[in-house]
């Protein structure tokens, strides 16, 4: 039977019973007609990876939901793309790696478990772990970047893309600020908003009538502030839409609130001074 070659610099060793000689050293090994490249070989003649060139994520890109953790995980390669040891050199000795741990949004937070919860900037290694795993978690509904580098930089960052999503729909808000209005003109449009547990906007799972009133009997609500003014009015949400526009007015002077309600939910009062 033909025997798989090894090519490389080494020692050549004793004959085998087959009287084929086993050759010992650093070089490429051909293993049933594929070529795998390797940092060496130990006495036993197994093939063993190179030294720490580069990271590498292999988990998926993913998309989550806000404040709900996700798993991360990091690998480490030798230059020729084998898994090998999470681990610095320093003067040739192995030593235990620290990853420092990034996001391109400042409200994301890392932690070295999903539960418990215990924010982190750094992930300290052990003896050789040739993967690493942390948690990551978004604060607001934004595309993130998480970078994961060596904390003495000598090896290249590594980046990977996280979509950060809106909770559940729970209730209503306003998404523009307060006003302060002349008597009997019309306001700036106001932006009543669908909200998830955490403020974000986030849609309803299909359409939704939103009714706006104010505490003074004589305020009018319009959809585009130049006609249509009525007492009380409906804001019809599309399926997908999280915010809609209304225009208040006036005649009377002094302060008074508007709300938006809908199936059970409401906005907190909104002042008009």
């Amino acid at each position: 039977m033909e025997r798989p070659a090894f090519r490389g610099v080494g020692t050549v060793g004793p004959a085998d019973g087959d009287g084929v000689h086993a050759r010992h050293g650093f070089g490429n090994q051909d293993i049933d007609g594929f070529q795998r490249r390797a940092g060496g070989c130990d006495g036993d003649g197994r093939v063993t990876p190179g030294p720490l060139d580069r990271l590498g994520f292999t988990s998926p890109v993913q998309t989550v939901v806000v404040h709900t953790p996700a798993v991360l995980t990091v690998a480490g390669y030798d230059a020729y793309g084998n898994v090998t040891a999470l681990q610095g050199l320093t003067d040739g000795v192995p030593v235990p790696l620290v990853l420092s741990l990034s996001a391109s949004s400042p409200e994301a937070q890392f932690s070295a478990t999903a539960t418990p919860w215990a924010p982190i900037s750094e992930l300290s290694l052990g003896a050789g772990p040739t993967s690493a795993s942390f948690a990551f978690e978004g604060g607001v509904p934004v595309n993130t970047v998480v970078t994961v580098s060596d904390s003495v930089g000598q090896h290249p960052s590594v980046d990977q893309a996280i979509t950060v999503t809106a909770g559940s729909n729970v209730g209503l808000g306003f998404a523009s600020a307060p006003q302060t209005i002349v008597q009997a003109t019309p306001s700036a449009a106001v932006q009543v908003t669908m909200i998830d547990a955490y403020g974000n906007q986030a849609p309803g799972t299909g359409p939704v009538t939103v009714a706006v009133v104010s505490s003074s009997p004589s305020a009018e609500f319009s959809l585009d502030g130049t006609d249509g003014w009525a007492s009380t009015l409906d804001l019809v949400y599309p399926v997908g839409a999280t915010l809609e526009p209304v225009f208040y007015r006036d005649d009377a002077i002094g302060p008074a609130t508007i709300t938006a309600s809908s199936r059970g939910s409401a906005t907190s009062p909104r002042a008009f001074p």
